[in-house]
């Protein structure tokens, strides 16, 4: 389980540490950034995730997911390990390619990686809102019923008590109704259903856009291109996946179904033009 969590940020962490450690001596500023871009969205995501894993509200899924895991044989966990270290070093493959270049002096700044450094970093920082914007939302939501006194022992007025448990029987009534946990639809949200996956795109074509100073043949391009390819289309997967989940929880829902014709799925609202559909 945590192979393909927390593994996938520690991946990318000492992938890039071992870069920089084996050619501290040759690498010129844009790959250095390049290899720091990668460890701070390992260590991101991985802090990100083992936080999560500590919340009330997240405890369900983390044992369906223990559940899961916990099925497969000895010999389907060791592919699944395979094939995700693979992966892990497709999608690396630009910041070494940016390394190598660097180290043969063959290459030089442009305005085009440095570009790509840009949208990398604006998709860590994108990435790291949206995750905490969601998870704090689910917390919100699963906050117990109030009781007549504060955590400090100190007593409540009876209106507040009586305001925060009607709010609780409302939340017990949409549980029974399907209605109950809305999707997080604020902050990045408000652009994007799946912001958070939208930022995870910025971090991976910005490190693909940022190697693209040592691509010197159509074959450069097709190779670090591998690994970037395949993680998009994860993620447009898993979002087209997520999206369909909402859509049957919270179809008859007419605050959901507004959300759902002002927003994209993964692009934000303001770069799928006024002519797109809501399937964006």
């Amino acid at each position: 389980m945590y192979f393909i969590s927390v593994g996938y940020g520690l991946a990318m962490v000492a992938q890039a540490l071992a870069t920089l450690w084996l050619q501290q001596s040759v690498l010129d500023l844009p790959a250095t950034l390049h290899c720091a871009l990668m460890a701070a969205y390992g260590v991101r995501l991985a802090a990100f995730i083992l936080w999560r894993n500590t919340l009330p509200s997240y405890q369900a899924k983390l044992a369906q997911i223990g559940q899961r895991t916990g099925r497969l044989s000895a010999a389907a966990k060791a592919g699944m390990w395979a094939a995700c270290s693979g992966l892990y070093v497709a999608m690396f493959a630009p910041a070494i390619y940016d390394s190598l270049g660097s180290a043969s002096g063959g290459q030089s700044a442009n305005l085009l990686a440095n570009l790509g450094l840009a949208l990398g970093a604006l998709g860590v920082v994108w990435e790291a809102v949206a995750d905490a914007q969601q998870q704090l939302h689910y917390e919100a939501q699963a906050k117990p019923a109030c009781t007549s006194k504060t955590a400090k022992g100190a007593a409540l007025p009876p209106d507040a008590v009586a305001a925060h448990n009607d709010q609780g029987d409302v939340r017990q009534q949409l549980s029974a109704s399907g209605a109950a946990r809305l999707p997080c639809m604020q902050g990045l949200f408000r652009l994007s259903r799946h912001a958070n996956y939208f930022g995870e795109l910025m971090v991976w074509w910005g490190s693909y856009v940022a190697g693209s100073r040592a691509y010197h043949t159509p074959t450069d391009w097709l190779v670090a291109a591998l690994g970037t390819a395949f993680i998009t289309l994860i993620i447009i997967s898993e979002s087209k996946s997520r999206d369909q989940s909402q859509q049957e929880r919270y179809g008859g829902n007419a605050v959901w179904l507004q959300y759902k014709t002002r927003t994209g799925r993964l692009l934000p609202h303001l770069l799928r033009g006024k002519s797109s559909s809501h399937r964006a």
